[in-house]
């Protein structure tokens, strides 16, 4: 992942967004937007009233942009947003725990450059 694609660290954390699909292991699918990376965990806000449940286990796909490759990860729903946090968009959101994650993303959270394209296997 080309770390150009998100923003400066915030302490632990990298900020920036990029569009990605929620899927719960066997259940439904949200389209969302991923945010607050941090190498254990991000957080997903999503359209509409439904959430993933608590300690749902969940697929997430980082959509591909223009300087970041499509990652799947998957993780554990930690927490999850009550209505009265509500974005004046309808956004509500989740936050999860990272269990399963490729080196290219964990490549984010230390001082080692992160993996070039042509670097990448296919």
């Amino acid at each position: 992942m080309d770390t150009r694609a998100l923003a400066q660290r915030s302490g632990d954390r990298l900020g920036g967004s990029v569009r990605c699909l929620i899927s719960v292991v066997d259940g439904a699918s949200f389209k969302g937007t991923a945010s607050s990376f941090s190498a254990n965990g991000l957080y997903i806000e999503v359209a509409g009233d439904l959430l993933p449940g608590r300690n749902a286990e969940v697929d997430i796909f980082l959509r591909e942009s223009r300087n970041t490759p499509e990652i799947h990860l998957r993780g554990v729903v930690a927490r999850r947003s009550n209505r009265q946090d509500q974005t004046t968009e309808g956004q509500i959101g989740v936050g999860i725990r990272i269990t399963e994650a490729p080196a290219e993303y964990h490549s984010l959270f230390n001082d080692s450059p992160a993996p070039s394209a042509a670097d990448r296997v296919a």
